[in-house]
């Protein structure tokens, strides 16, 4: 539904609350005590039937039709039974927003409640009113003085935005937090979201300049694609972090289904959160003291971490944690040590961790301190204390927390022990340090930091372009799942499956396939062979269970004739009518034996999560893969860089690492192979599950052994993958004829040749800075974008030398699409800046967008001549250089657009 209307919950200006009374434990009295204690600054009304003059000081209406017009925000804390006659009265009110603190709805109803046909989520549409909850606890937005919620506490100001599904989870967070001296930006819960949704929101938040990290509590996603969306959207420019509740069965109402193949779901969301860029959290624990790393941590600079403690044993604790968690021990310079050796004892260890012995006094801290901070090779320091008679902790505190104001680098602390080191723990949250009980916590805490810019580097890498060497017929492979459709098959048979994976370029055994009797055509069967019995049953992926009988594999092998095959056929079909009577038998593929050459089996495939849509897996193979113990997964679509990270995660991957004789070329053909799968996903929408039963061949390399599919309803891909149907070829002055199609991650190499031939000037009229050096992190996000909220479009010539590209970025209500464009030197008078642009305006024009915008410098005479042309208008003069144009592509048909329309032309976001 988009941000549509969100303002008026979290800028409201007038605020009706519906339901209140000054009656004990009442939940709209505590709502409006709270907006009170606020110092809400904008008008407050309470609406109760009984006729109340006032509730809590504040002027009592007994009927909703009698409150003003423009009320921006109704908090309804009414009894179930009365919420769908007041939405209506509301809506025929004119009021837009309304949050419903009331909980217990969706329980009234089964286990199969579908939140989707919620009668309130019609009543919203109908109605042009955004409905936030039910069961939620509120909004707080402490910098505009708004605490419309029941909770117990305030939230003070800071610069982190929660949001959550459990109002009691939540309660628990904000009085932490408060005890803490930890501050929000925003904080809410959305309850059963019956029609403002967790992206919505995360949508609105993330357009705030003033939140720095958003933290997400997820008890269920339901509309996985616009989460995706939102917070790989969200995860570009700000931290955010997530802690999953309900990850197993037993914990779940109503249970989620477990994807086909794998062993819980909980991994695929985990899948999900890293490939979005959040940091997942496991615990309330992690996410409180992640909380503390969040708000007080330095932007991290490197990850190499310098120990210093009063005492070994507590510095042995931290080092062991740090190593157990994939850290890295910071390696002190010679100079480093040489400064510290004239402030340390004879007997000091030289190195990292630094034990600066219990009597060390505070100044000895102080000059520690000064020395490693200077130190090169280290990124962020821990200091550990252990209390004793000898050093008042403190002081030992405050000359570390004054030391910090000064310090470039991140610190964290531990003083350990309880009672006596309490006060230094308050003095460090004064100072806005992160401190910690235990060694254990703060490594932990400082992990999660590193493994989530180590995640973010990696979502960054450039991959490599794997298939652009290989032609599928799409068509043909359409074609096989068409016919098996109108069979009334749910699955392809095994020669029909080997079929689509040559399409795909994937390099199988040679397979031969017979009917049930073996005549002349077995006569090219290369012996020692192996047989398999192909039955309906087992055309499935993933048709094995944990009851033995089901993982019956069907196969004799070292077969040496023609008589023997013949044999081992009866032999299967015996078996088959013992163990699967009601399944169809096809008929049997041969493959020849590889004894001694084959060293690992893997599983790879593709499963369907009821969510999420499909799952790329990868994991160890043969018979071992049936308990599904050593398997990982990702989403389409992949790259090379994500395929290795996959296959990376797995134990069978570091197998093959010790057993392959070409390692690069083993893992080059795996990740091919993964790139292929999550390609056919893509192509193949009525692709249900593909499994994939592949071997090491020693001399050969990886190859396809089996493979089996099923069909299905047609699925939505939780992330758009590349718009192939966006690429044309253009024509251009001069018989010039160019490439234009949106741009792959795999370009950025020829994004940065690009901008480096560029002139001074045409740096200067896109950047606003003859800027001449763009960084891997700047060119990695020119190149991987997100389709979604996203476009750019190149224009390449033969040689795939890009010579110009125009970009959008669309708002997450497709109101507005702020543009720019870029044309090479060497290729300007061609008409290619026109052309790039008309490309870009009837994308835009098609995907719903009300109006293209974009800044250009009062003297780029080029652009603003060829803006004219296409039509824009100037809106307005940003300041003496800079102006603003617009063109308008669809007229707004809602009240909504038009205000935020407005808005925009006004300057306000």
């Amino acid at each position: 539904m988009g941000t549509r209307w969100l303002e008026n919950f979290f800028e409201p200006s007038k605020i009706a609350v519906i339901g209140a009374s000054e009656r004990p434990g009442s939940m709209g009295g505590s709502v409006v005590q709270n907006l009170k204690a606020s110092s809400f600054k904008g008008s407050l009304y309470a609406v109760n039937v009984r006729r109340y003059k006032t509730v809590h000081g504040v002027s009592c209406i007994s009927k909703i039709g009698r409150l003003p017009k423009d009320v921006g925000l109704a908090i309804i804390c009414t009894p179930t039974h009365t919420i769908e006659k007041i939405i209506k009265q509301l809506g025929r009110h004119g009021i837009h927003a309304v949050m419903i603190l009331t909980g217990g709805i969706s329980r009234k109803r089964s286990e199969q409640y579908d939140l989707g046909k919620h009668p309130l989520k019609k009543l919203a549409r109908e109605h042009g009113i955004r409905i936030m909850g039910p069961d939620c606890l509120g909004i707080l937005v402490p910098d505009l003085n708004l605490n419309a919620s029941y909770s117990h506490i305030n939230a003070l100001p800071g610069k982190v935005a929660y949001l959550g599904q459990s109002g009691t989870l939540a309660s628990a967070m904000l009085d932490w937090a408060y005890a803490r001296g930890i501050g929000f930006s925003h904080f809410l819960t959305i309850g059963n979201s019956a029609d403002v949704s967790m992206a919505d929101t995360i949508d609105y938040l993330s357009s705030k300049r003033d939140v720095k990290a958003i933290m997400l509590h997820i008890e269920r996603i339901t509309d996985a694609p616009s989460f995706v969306r939102a917070v790989r959207n969200a995860s570009r420019g700000k931290l955010v972090l997530s802690i999953k509740s309900s990850r197993f069965p037993q914990s779940q109402t109503p249970v989620e289904a477990i994807p086909n193949g794998l062993r819980h779901k909980d991994m695929v969301y985990d899948a999900i959160l890293l490939r979005a860029g959040v940091l997942r959290v496991d615990s309330t624990e992690e996410l409180f003291e992640s909380v503390e790393s969040l708000t007080r941590m330095k932007p991290f600079k490197g990850e190499r971490l310098a120990v210093v403690a009063n005492g070994i044993g507590g510095a042995i604790l931290a080092v062991d944690r740090l190593m157990h968690e994939g850290g890295q021990l910071a390696q002190l310079s010679q100079d480093t040590v040489n400064q510290l050796s004239m402030v340390l004892p004879d007997y000091w260890s030289q190195s990292n961790p630094v034990d600066i012995t219990p009597e060390a006094n505070p100044a000895v801290y102080k000059q520690v301190l000064q020395i490693i901070e200077q130190d090169p090779g280290v990124d962020a320091i821990l200091v550990l204390f252990s209390p004793i008679s000898l050093v008042n902790s403190q002081d030992v505190a405050n000359v570390v927390a004054n030391h910090s104001k000064l310090n470039r680098k991140n610190l964290l602390t531990s003083w350990m022990g309880g009672e006596t080191v309490e006060r230094s723990r308050h003095l460090f949250d004064d100072f806005g340090i992160p401190t910690y009980d235990t060694p254990d916590r703060a490594i932990k805490a400082y992990m999660n930091m590193v493994r989530h810019q180590r995640n973010q580097a990696l979502l960054r890498e450039t991959p490599s372009s794997l298939l652009q060497d290989v032609t599928v017929d799409r068509k043909a492979c359409k074609r096989l799942v068409d016919n098996a459709m109108s069979q009334g098959r749910d699955y392809l048979t095994a020669q029909e499956a080997h079929e689509i994976i040559a399409h795909y370029g994937f390099n199988a055994v040679d397979t031969d396939f017979f009917s049930e009797k073996f005549g002349s055509d077995a006569i090219n069967v290369k012996y020692p062979a192996a047989i398999k019995v192909i039955h309906q049953d087992y055309c499935h992926p993933f048709a094995y269970g944990d009851n033995p009988r089901d993982r019956w594999r069907g196969v004799v092998t070292g077969i040496s004739n023609q008589d023997e095959l013949v044999v081992a056929s009866k032999e299967l079909s015996a078996q088959i009518r013992k163990r699967f009577s009601q399944s169809r038998v096809h008929g049997y593929s041969v493959q020849p034996m590889h004894a001694g050459e084959i060293s690992v089996q893997f599983s790879l495939g593709i499963t369907r999560d009821e969510t999420f849509g499909p799952v790329i897996l990868f994991g160890g193979g043969g018979a071992a893969a049936n308990v599904m113990a050593d398997r990982a997964v990702q989403f389409p679509p992949l790259n090379d860089v994500l395929a290795r990270q996959l296959m990376n995660k797995t134990h069978i991957f570091r197998v093959m690492n010790e057993r392959s004789r070409d390692l690069e070329r083993d893992v080059a053909q795996l990740s091919k192979m993964l790139i292929g799968l999550s390609q056919m996903a893509v192509d193949l929408p009525n692709l249900k599950g593909c499994e994939l039963n592949v071997i090491l061949h020693s001399a050969q390399g990886v190859k396809v052994l089996g493979v089996a599919m099923d069909l299905g309803q047609e699925h939505q891909l939780c992330i758009r993958p590349y718009p192939v149907e966006l690429e044309e070829q253009g024509h251009f002055k001069g018989g010039k004829k160019l490439n234009l199609r949106p741009v792959r991650g795999e370009d950025e190499p020829a994004l940065k040749l690009f901008h480096e031939t560029l002139s001074s000037e045409s740096l200067r009229y896109r950047f606003f800075t003859a800027r001449r050096n763009f960084r891997h992190r700047e060119l990695a996000r020119f190149a991987q974008i997100d389709y979604q909220q996203e476009m750019a479009f190149v224009a390449e010539d033969k040689e795939s030398k890009i010579l110009g590209v125009v970009r959008t970025w669309t708002d997450a209500d497709q109101v507005q699409s702020e543009f720019s464009v870029l044309v090479g030197d060497d290729a300007q008078g061609i008409g290619l800046g026109s052309k790039l642009m008309q490309k870009m305006i009837r994308y835009c024009k098609e995907q719903g967008v009300m109006e293209m915008m974009g800044t250009v410098l009062a003297d780029n005479g080029p652009m603003l001549k060829l803006a004219k042309k296409l039509g824009f208008k100037v809106s307005r003069r940003l300041d003496a250089d800079i102006v603003e144009i617009v063109l308008s592509l669809n007229d707004p048909s809602e009240e909504w657009q038009e205000i935020r329309l407005k808005r925009l032309h006004e300057g306000k976001k």
